[in-house]
């Protein structure tokens, strides 16, 4: 099941008494149907991202700063090629110098770009997998 809107969730979900977690059809679900489920209303992209592994595009008032050092400060030019063009795509924010920042607002953009530079062999893959339960 993926995460929907209040008004787009067909199904109902929790926790039940031995602990498991049950999710229920509100209405007839056809073949191939998508099954949506909310995991609440006003979470910030942050708590998503740390604890299910997803940002919502569409929070326009949720703003939160990763750090980048490393990756914006590494000398590689192959590197530094591929997060110029993010930037140019408007991917990665840029300092009033017109370099891009170490603080990145962790959003979709952020997403994208870190895609293309794992697609593009700039960084490990493993870095875009949600973390492990152990490790949040």
């Amino acid at each position: 099941a993926n995460h929907a809107d209040i008004a787009t969730v067909n199904t109902r979900s929790g926790f039940v008494g031995n602990g498991d977690y049950l999710v229920i059809a509100t209405r007839s679900i056809k073949k191939h149907e998508e099954v949506y489920i909310s995991y609440g209303s006003g979470f910030p992209n942050f708590l998503l991202l740390l604890q299910y592994g997803f940002l919502l595009p569409r929070l326009t008032n949720d703003v939160v700063f990763v750090r980048c050092n490393e990756l914006v400060e590494d000398t590689s030019q192959s590197l530094q090629a591929a997060l110029k063009r993010e930037a140019e795509r408007g991917h990665l924010a840029l300092t009033q110098h017109g370099m891009v920042s170490t603080l990145q607002p962790a959003g979709i953009g952020l997403l994208h770009a870190l895609r293309a530079l794992a697609e593009a062999s700039l960084l490990p893959a493993a870095l875009l997998q949600p973390p492990s339960a152990s490790e949040i």
